[in-house]
């Protein structure tokens, strides 16, 4: 897609492009004595995603990469349960450098997030209740959340979440 300076979004057809990659997953239960399990978690991708066939106009971009994917990303977490219903975890994504352009000559960087959350949680008879608090962006990273990719503006990149805080209670009633 491409924004124009009046603001209007048009798209163009980029042709081939070829999707290849390796996809990972592996987790870990375990058991910490009758009342205490730890789940452990890494998922990732390492993709290369290229145009095959782009011509544009006078611009060729085959063989460039594809414009807003990132080549890798993993994500990692241990969560700890109990049986009496308390909860804790951590969780942390990498997301490798993003191109934002067709051309390739612009690249978003690459950032690493942490998560926790805490909780209680609970089931009575037709009453179920979810405590809990959490911090996003442990670490305050500086990053995009989002992409403007090929625009006109200069314009490419809006900032993600600093550091932040939360906490809920979530009630279900049953019958």
């Amino acid at each position: 897609s491409r924004t124009n300076l009046n603001g209007f979004t048009t798209s163009t057809n980029a042709g081939q492009t070829r999707h290849l990659g390796a996809e990972l997953d592996i987790s870990y239960f375990q058991t910490l004595g009758p009342v205490y399990n730890l789940n452990y978690f890494v998922t990732g991708s390492i993709m290369s995603y290229h145009f095959q066939n782009f011509i544009d106009g006078e611009d060729n971009f085959s063989g460039n990469e594809l414009t807003g994917t990132p080549a890798e990303m993993f994500n990692a977490g241990i969560e700890l349960t109990s049986q009496n219903g308390f909860y804790a975890n951590i969780n942390s994504q990498y997301t490798g450098e993003i191109p934002i352009d067709d051309g390739n000559t612009l690249y978003a960087s690459s950032y690493f997030l942490l998560r926790s959350k805490v909780g209680y949680h609970f089931k009575w008879d037709w009453l179920e209740i979810d405590l809990f608090t959490g911090i996003n962006n442990l670490t305050n990273t500086k990053y995009s959340s989002m992409l403007q990719i090929n625009s006109a503006f200069g314009r490419f990149y809006y900032p993600g979440t600093p550091r932040n805080y939360y906490g809920g209670l979530s009630v279900k009633v049953g019958f």
